[in-house]
């Protein structure tokens, strides 16, 4: 996969756990200053010539040799030339003699770690301290070694020294990738060593995934949660929680939906039938308002027959009725002629005599049915027109 998407483990548990001892020795050879470039030849085969040796020797006299890594090559202290032979000896103690007319040499001290490779289980503490002792015993032996010694003198007494384990190291040497390294951190349980990620609940700032989601390590996101059923579920959390349904949402919804347009529908039905109630309630009283208010009448007309011009009035009798509708102009000339008569001479009598109704009215007797309306007095017929006064409405809202 790619470096995006390369994907680590919640946790990694090693076999085995490497532990380092740092040993300084120093080596009768001259010291030569290329051995200051790592890149030249002479420190390359020097180094390469030290670590085969030692390494074998090691391995002889320890357990849980891993490898032997050179850390730095420096000048050590004056040549001392020994040998194992008179003749010799005699000969290196001539050349120190003329060593001494010129510039004196130096001995190289190298600084190495000596790498244990020790089960991870509840006893690598107690074997690194074995292997620390164990180690001790062989270096001292390199001083005047005459079996099975490397070829390489080593002049004065080696240092030892114990490390503690680099916890920032460890997890990338296990991980072995640097950029997934940096979300996993050491875990010490009762002595075994792990790294675990920040998906194990373990680590001190663990994410936790709900509702079965699974929690993986990405190397550009770190931990993410990987939710379950994303098709059918909505999650509103990264971490998985507060799962929404998909399809009792859309149930839910939609139910809800129709409840609110039957809802609406019916209040607008309910609106438009009040408003088409209310409108029969008041349009006849506006209608019969509006009537009254544009008719300006004096009397309540009556069609009878064919004519416009006629009237039906009970207090008249059916003759003069009669009369008024084959000549319409009847009452204005009884009215002239009414205006120019004076009163009866015998107004007693005539009171006396008169009906009740012709008191009232001034109109002819109706029992003198004998007589044509052209005979008829003035004073036989009252000739102010009736009239009626308009009547006072109050609405149902005004009381």
């Amino acid at each position: 996969m790619g470096d995006v998407c390369e994907e680590g483990h919640i946790d990694v548990k090693p076999n085995t756990i490497d532990r380092k001892i740092l040993v300084n020795v120093e080596v009768d050879q001259e010291y030569n200053n290329n051995f200051e470039n790592k890149s030249s030849e002479e420190y390359k085969n020097f180094v390469s010539d030290f670590t085969r040796q030692m390494f074998e020797y090691y391995n002889s006299k320890i357990d849980h040799l891993k490898e032997v890594v050179v850390i730095s090559l420096s000048p050590g202290n004056l040549l001392v030339r020994s040998s194992r032979n008179t003749v010799e000896k005699r000969r290196k103690r001539a050349e120190d003699t003329e060593g001494y007319r010129n510039t004196r040499s130096v001995g190289v001290k190298v600084e190495h770690d000596v790498v244990l490779e020790i089960p991870n289980d509840v006893t690598h503490e107690s074997l690194y301290a074995n292997d620390t002792e164990a180690i001790k015993q062989a270096v001292s032996g390199l001083v005047n070694c005459t079996d099975g010694c490397p070829t390489l003198p080593i002049t004065q007494e080696p240092t030892v020294n114990t490390t503690e384990p680099d916890h920032g190291a460890f997890c990338v040497n296990v991980v072995e990738d640097a950029d997934l390294a940096v979300y996993y951190q050491l875990f010490n349980d009762s002595g075994v060593l792990s790294c675990v990620s920040s998906c194990d609940s373990k680590h001190t700032n663990s994410k936790t995934c709900y509702n079965n989601g699974k929690c993986r390590i990405f190397i550009a996101t770190g931990a993410v949660c990987e939710c379950v059923d994303v098709t059918s579920t909505w999650y509103l959390g990264d971490d998985c929680s507060m799962p929404i349904y998909r399809t009792p949402l859309i149930a839910g919804l939609s139910v809800t939906l129709a409840v609110l347009l039957v809802l609406i529908g019916v209040m607008t039905a309910f609106v438009l039938r009040n408003r088409h109630m209310q409108e029969r309630k008041r349009d006849p009283r506006q209608m019969q308002v509006d009537e009254w208010l544009d008719e300006d009448f004096e009397c309540s007309q009556l069609k009878f027959g064919g004519s416009i011009r006629t009237y039906r009035n009970p207090s008249f009798p059916q003759h003069v009725q009669a009369a008024h509708r084959e000549d319409p102009d009847l009452s204005r000339r009884l009215a002239s002629v009414n205006q120019s008569a004076g009163p009866p001479s015998d107004h007693r009598q005539s009171d006396r005599t008169s009906s009740p109704l012709q008191q009232d009215q001034g109109h002819i007797s109706p029992s003198d049915n004998t007589r044509s309306p052209q005979s008829v007095g003035a004073a036989g017929l009252y000739t102010n027109p009736m009239r009626i006064n308009r009547p006072e409405i109050r609405m149902s809202w005004d009381a």
